[in-house]
């Protein structure tokens, strides 16, 4: 083995768990030879790895979502990097929908190789490949797990992206829409870098200012340094001189920015003030008002009860309205147990 086929949990998350899930259950004999050597250790973690290692069920899990790493996520990944626009995907994940709906009722493509999401965007070929495909004990465990995965996949992907399915706000673009959305990313790496960048800098300055971090990150982003270098050093030296004195200007439309923003923070949390305080008057006066209605009809706590009091309403929307209000009763929380 000449590298660690696992992947560090940095930038990007989106397809981490089942990558690594794969790795790790081609490390599967690499593992267990290692606790088999006769190693004596009291390291607590260790020792749970060790027994972790020696549940079935757990390298049907690794498997399961290694498989959805190399026919599903995979794919889909080197697509969404391609240079398909936006609204190009709208076939594409209808196309998904219909290859997870299809995998969640029977799983087995995907255990004997046979599944394509994409057929221009194959499954990479590798030796975590051929152990995921490498038949074993475990199949039926791992069929079923992958087909609960893709039952939840299907009801996640038609939330997630039910704008570009069909009848969607974008199934049927124009040609304004699709002008329009020609450079809109579709995949959320460029904010997942930045936010990566901003954890490494408050580590590395936790004294800087929002507004340097901010620099920073947009001086690199935008390739600024390189920009001034290819500048004649007269040109260079005057962009320099006005950036330096447009400072205070910036520093000023910060503070103003940040000033609007700390306001509009407040007027959130004013306005969700507000709604919780308007709810729990309304619980107030209808447990008031059921609270009214008990005292004239009683609690009925028995059959007899019940019958007794319904035969006193004397049509059926009173009937109704009663057993409502006897149930809405036990519903609220008055400080008892009735509701049990």
């Amino acid at each position: 083995m000449k590298r660690l086929p696992l992947a560090s949990f940095r930038g990007n998350r989106f397809n981490i768990l089942f990558y690594d899930a794969g790795a790790l259950y081609h490390l599967q004999s690499a593992i267990k030879e290692f606790f088999a050597s006769g190693l004596s250790t009291d390291n607590k973690l260790l020792k749970a790895v060790e027994a972790d290692s020696k549940v079935s069920e757990f390298w049907a899990g690794c498997r399961a979502l290694g498989l959805v790493s190399k026919f599903v996520t995979g794919p889909l990944w080197r697509l969404l990097e391609s240079k398909t626009p936006i609204l190009a995907m709208n076939e594409r994940y209808h196309h998904m929908l219909t290859c997870i709906e299809n995998w969640a009722k029977d799983a087995s493509p995907l255990l004997s190789g046979e599944a394509r999401l994409f057929a221009d965007f194959p499954p990479s070929i590798d030796n975590i490949y051929d152990s995921l495909l490498k038949p074993n004990e475990n199949d039926a465990t791992v069929q079923e797990t992958l087909q609960a995965i893709f039952t939840a996949f299907s009801v996640l992907l038609q939330r997630m992206v039910k704008d570009h399915l069909p009848g969607g706000a974008y199934d049927q673009p124009h040609d304004e829409m699709l002008r329009e959305t020609k450079s809109v990313p579709k995949t959320n790496v460029v904010s997942e870098r930045d936010f990566a960048q901003l954890d490494r800098l408050l580590r590395e300055k936790p004294n800087a200012s929002t507004l340097s971090l901010e620099g920073i990150i947009m001086f690199s982003n935008n390739k600024t340094g390189d920009w001034l270098r290819s500048k004649p050093e007269e040109e260079r030296q005057k962009l320099l001189k006005t950036a330096r004195s447009k400072a205070p200007e910036f520093r000023q439309l910060f503070q103003q920015r940040r000033q609007a923003m700390l306001e509009e923070r407040a007027r959130v949390q004013r306005a969700k003030k507000q709604a919780i305080a308007h709810k729990r008057a309304q619980e107030r006066k209808q447990k008031e008002r059921l609270t009214e209605h008990i005292i004239q009809m009683g609690l009925w706590q028995t059959i007899e009860q019940v019958e007794a009091g319904l035969q006193k309403c004397k049509s059926k929307t009173a009937k109704i309205n009663a057993i409502k209000t006897q149930i809405g009763f036990r519903k609220k929380d008055f400080g008892s147990n009735t509701s049990k």
